[in-house]
C-alpha cells in the first residue's frame, strides 16, 4: 500500500473516530509502527493532523476540504451525498416513533439523526434517549427532550464516555431500539470496531437491545476492523438507498435490508 493510499485510509478513519493511536493505525494499515511514524511526520508537514499522546487527530476544520484531496472516483463510490444522508436519517426517525427507549450510538450519522430529532421535537417528546456521545446529549438536551448520558469516565480524545462504570450502567437497562454504527461490516467476520473501548461497549449494547437498526455508510461494508463485535444475523436491520443495492445485495437474507 502506497503512502497516498495509507493517507486516504487514515483520514477517512479520523473523520469518523476523531483520534487513533499509533498502534491501532499500524494494525489498521498493516504496516510497522516505524512506517506509521514516518507517515505521521509527512501528515504533520502537510498540515493534515496534530500529534497527540500516543496518537493523532485531524487538524480542526480539515474535514471540510478533504474531498478535494481525495480521488474523485473513490469519494463518489463510497459516500452518501447530503440528500441521501437526509433520506436515511428521515426514514430511521420514522421508525423510532414506534419505540419508547432508544439508544443512539456515536458517529457523524447519529449526530445528524440527533439534529433531525431536535428539529422535529414534538414527534419525540415522549421518548427517552440514551447515549454515550457528549455532542448528541447537547443537541437533544438543548430542545428539552428526555436524554440521558451513560455515566462513566470521559476519555481523552474521545467524544463518548467509556469504562467499567458505563458498562455497569448499561447492564441495568434493556433498550427498545439501538441505533448502531459499527466501523466495519463483513459478511464472514461480522461487525467490528477499530477501538477496543467502542467494541466492548457495542457488544454490551447489542446484548441489551430488543431491536437493532444499523446506521452506516456503504463504505463500512466489506471491511474488517480490529475488534469483532458480533456475527451478522437477522436481528440486525439496515436502511439503504436503492442505488446502493449492488453494495448491499450480498447481505440480503443475512440481515434485514429495507431499500428506499
Amino acid at each position: 500500500m502506497s503512502y497516498e493510499d495509507r493517507k486516504r485510509k487514515a483520514i477517512r478513519y479520523l473523520e469518523e473516530a476523531g483520534f487513533v493511536t499509533f498502534k491501532d493505525l499500524s494494525n489498521m494499515l498493516n504496516v510497522s509502527e516505524m512506517t506509521v511514524r514516518r507517515d505521521v511526520r509527512k501528515l504533520e508537514n502537510e498540515r493534515i493532523i496534530n500529534r497527540k499522546y500516543k496518537g493523532i487527530e485531524l487538524i480542526k476544520g480539515y474535514n471540510s476540504i478533504i474531498t478535494s484531496t481525495l480521488d474523485t472516483n473513490v469519494s463518489i463510490h463510497h459516500n452518501y451525498d447530503n440528500d441521501d444522508n437526509y433520506k436515511i436519517v428521515q426514514e430511521i426517525a420514522k421508525k423510532m416513533i414506534s419505540y419508547k427507549n432508544i439508544f443512539l450510538d456515536t458517529g457523524k450519522l447519529n449526530i445528524e439523526l440527533a439534529k433531525y430529532v431536535a428539529a422535529n421535537e414534538k414527534d419525540f417528546n415522549s421518548k427517552d434517549f440514551i447515549t454515550s456521545d457528549i455532542e448528541i446529549t447537547s443537541i437533544l438536551g438543548d430542545v428539552n427532550l428526555n436524554v440521558y448520558i451513560v455515566s462513566g469516565k470521559v476519555m481523552k480524545n474521545y467524544v463518548n464516555i467509556v469504562d467499567s462504570i458505563s458498562s455497569q450502567f448499561l447492564n441495568n437497562i434493556i433498550f427498545d431500539l439501538l441505533i448502531l454504527s459499527p466501523a466495519a461490516i463483513d459478511i464472514d467476520f461480522g461487525l467490528s470496531e477499530y477501538n477496543i473501548y467502542d467494541a466492548s461497549t457495542k457488544k454490551l449494547l447489542i446484548n441489551r437491545s430488543n431491536n437493532i437498526l444499523l446506521l452506516v455508510k456503504p463504505n463500512a461494508f466489506d471491511k474488517k476492523a480490529l475488534y469483532k463485535i458480533a456475527n451478522l444475523d437477522d436481528k440486525f436491520s439496515c436502511i439503504a438507498m436503492r442505488e446502493e443495492e449492488k453494495t448491499f445485495s450480498k447481505y440480503e437474507g443475512i440481515i434485514n435490508i429495507v431499500y428506499i
